[in-house]
This record gives C-alpha cells, sequence and structure tokens, in this order.
C-alpha cells in the first residue's frame, strides 16, 4: 500500500513539474495572459485527478487480492468518468485559450467548466447508487438461497448434535440411531457431491422449494433432539423423509442439465 501512495506521489510531481516547465519555456512572460497560471493550476489539479485514481485503483486490487476479496465493481466506471472529464476540463481550457479575449467568451468558458463539473460529479452519484444497489441486491439473493455446501454443512451440524444427544440419552437404540444417522450422511453427501455451486440455483423454483424442505427436515430433527424419547415410527419417519430428499437431488440435478 506504501509503495502505491509513493509511486502515484512521485508520478504527479514528475507531470506537475513537466506541465510547469514546458508551459513556462513555450510561452514567455510577455505573451502570458491574466489566466496563464489559473490554467497551469487547473492542469495540475486534473493529472492529480488522474494520479489519485490509478495510484487507488492498484492499491485496493493488490489489497483485496491479499486478502482473498474480489476486486473491481465502482472502480473502472469511476475512472471511466475521470478519465472523460479531464480530457474535455482540458479541452475546453486550450480552446479558451486560442480564442480573443472577451468577457462572452470568459464567462461561457467558465459556465461550462461549472456545467462539466457538476454533470461529473451527478453522473459519479448516479454511478454509486447503482453499484450499491447492485450490490444489495446481489448479497441478498445470495444470503436468502443457501448454497448446496451450506445445506451440507446444515444436515452435518443437525447429525452431529441429533446422534450424540440420542445417544446419550437413550441407551438400546443403536439401530435407530445408525439408520437415521447412515440417512443423514447419505442426503448430506449426495447434496455436497451432486448439486453444483454455480449456475442459477436462486433462479430455480425446484432448488428453491428443496431448500425450503432441508430446513424444515432440520428444524424437525431439532425437535426430536430435544426430547428425552423418541418413538420408532419418527426415527423411521425422519429415514425416509432424508431418502425422499435424496431423491428430489436426482431430479434437481436432471433439470439443471437440461437448462
Amino acid at each position: 500500500m506504501q509503495k502505491f501512495k509513493i509511486a502515484t506521489i512521485v508520478g504527479f510531481i514528475t507531470t506537475g513539474l513537466a506541465i510547469i516547465s514546458i508551459s513556462v519555456i513555450l510561452v514567455p512572460a510577455e505573451n502570458r495572459s491574466e489566466w496563464f497560471w489559473y490554467r497551469i493550476f487547473w492542469s495540475e489539479f486534473l493529472f492529480l485527478l488522474n494520479w489519485a485514481y490509478f495510484g487507488g485503483f492498484f492499491a485496493i486490487v493488490f489489497t483485496n487480492k491479499s486478502r482473498g476479496k474480489s476486486s473491481g465493481g465502482i472502480i473502472p466506471g469511476v475512472g471511466i468518468v475521470i478519465f472523460f472529464y479531464s480530457l474535455l476540463s482540458l479541452g475546453l481550457m486550450l480552446c479558451h485559450s486560442w480564442y480573443p479575449d472577451f468577457e462572452f467568451l470568459n464567462r461561457l468558458h467558465f459556465a461550462s467548466q461549472i456545467f462539466l463539473t457538476a454533470t461529473t460529479v451527478i453522473l459519479m452519484v448516479l454511478i454509486y447508487y447503482s453499484f450499491s444497489l447492485a450490490e444489495t441486491g446481489t448479497k441478498s439473493s445470495k444470503s436468502a438461497i443457501k448454497t448446496p455446501s451450506q445445506l451440507g454443512s446444515m444436515l452435518f451440524s443437525e447429525e452431529s448434535e441429533f446422534i450424540a444427544r440420542i445417544n446419550h440419552i437413550q441407551n438400546g437404540f443403536e439401530n435407530q440411531i445408525s439408520i437415521i444417522r447412515d440417512g443423514l450422511k447419505s442426503l448430506r453427501e449426495k447434496i455436497t457431491y451432486s448439486i453444483p455451486e454455480y449456475g442459477n440455483l436462486g433462479k430455480n423454483s425446484d432448488y428453491i422449494d428443496f431448500v425450503v424442505a432441508i430446513e424444515n427436515f432440520c428444524f424437525d430433527i431439532s425437535k426430536i433432539k430435544k426430547m428425552n424419547v423418541a418413538s420408532d415410527s419418527e426415527y423411521i419417519d425422519m429415514k425416509n423423509r432424508a431418502d425422499s430428499l435424496a431423491l428430489k437431488v436426482d431430479l434437481i440435478v436432471e433439470k439443471l442439465k437440461r437448462t
């Protein structure tokens, strides 16, 4: 991060000195207008914006990469806006320097610069809002629909707690516990290794219904865990539901292959 700051500062200082030196050499003192140093200052400001963007962009990209996060998002859009704003503003200033020094032209130039700056700021605000809304929608979608690995983790947690508690409270139910354990393990492995993590799972109605069924299944298992005594029919019902859900996995995978 510090290296990018130093590189950005060095780049800006070099560019700034070059702008001042070239301008002073090309335009003798007797030919300089009252706007000469204002134009120099504005040119420096425009290049500062671009150097700040490049330095910030690469710093964010490499920082996110080192932390395992994705990069991009709003940054490229901001860079495009800054680049074109600087180009247009510099072009307007150069055009103004070539025209005669009339008050109307001066006012027109200042008004154009103000309009361009205001338009740029508004555009960047709109880009930010669009990015924020898109990011919120993506996070909401991801958080609402669990992935296959998340479903597998839910089943594994319920499986471990369920077996530990029933085995601790009830003796002589090893066969029933073994049946439930095998059913949960088979279902968990089938979900984890059969349903792909990628694709439009959040838009697949069968998968969404399946997620709800798994959540209800885990909820019913948690209720049995709280009971001191569970009947054979409840064990059998849990095993049958696990087998039924496992069959639904095959149907979901087949439909995903056809989409």
